[in-house]
């Protein structure tokens, strides 16, 4: 899942968007997409956005003892913040203070 975040970089701080996800992803292997639902919420901080998501799905999996396949119900909770490469408002290169190779950042596309 891809969002353009560049509009919400511009807006005040405290601004949000918040959407909807119900779609197939590849997330134990690349073999079979399982089903996803959750929500995603994104908040404009004063040099970041926090992203808050919840997401569920039920995913196929393959008893060991047994070998029988089994459903298996998943939950998958975010909570990061990511920080822009790019000023929002003059294009120019951006690097928040004390960034280390844990930090996140949205991508020049933003």
């Amino acid at each position: 899942m891809l969002l353009n975040v560049s509009q919400l970089l511009m807006e005040a701080s405290g601004s949000v968007r918040e959407y909807e996800l119900d779609e197939r992803i590849g997330l134990l292997d690349n073999s079979r997409e399982d089903l996803v639902s959750g929500e995603v919420r994104l908040l404009k901080t004063t040099r970041s956005i926090w992203v808050s998501a919840s997401f569920t799905s039920d995913v196929v999996n393959q008893c060991d003892r047994c070998l029988a396949p089994f459903s298996q119900s998943v939950h998958m909770g975010i909570e990061e913040e990511y920080f822009p490469t790019l000023d929002p408002t003059t294009g120019g290169r951006s690097q928040p203070e004390n960034a280390d190779d844990d930090t996140l950042y949205i991508d020049e596309n933003q």
